[in-house]
């Protein structure tokens, strides 16, 4: 659910994949990402879409998770596919322990 929040939180701040993966990065660690991190999440990204699109039902499940109602005005697939990212993010050692 907090993962979820997080996507639709950077999904209706900024426009474009890389702008919402550059934010999502920096609302969890306090600094921007590299660019070779950056890469590989849009990679990833690019993979749960699929995934997500592949199986629909799925996406939907993932969604209904927790009891915060979804706000983002995105398709199920689009949204699963961000918080998949965004619960990546939150367990990051860099999210959990500030040096």
């Amino acid at each position: 659910e907090a993962a979820r929040a997080l996507a639709e939180r950077v999904c209706t701040a900024v426009e474009g994949d890389q702008a919402r993966l550059a934010l999502m990065f920096r609302y969890c660690t306090g600094r921007t990402p590299s660019e070779a991190l950056l890469a590989r999440s849009l990679r990833a990204l690019n993979e749960f879409r699929t995934r997500s699109r592949d199986a629909e039902g799925a996406a939907v499940q993932l969604l209904k998770v927790g009891t915060r109602p979804v706000t983002a005005d995105m398709l199920p697939a689009e949204l699963a596919a961000f918080t998949m990212i965004a619960n990546a993010a939150l367990n990051l050692d860099a999210t959990i322990c500030l040096p």
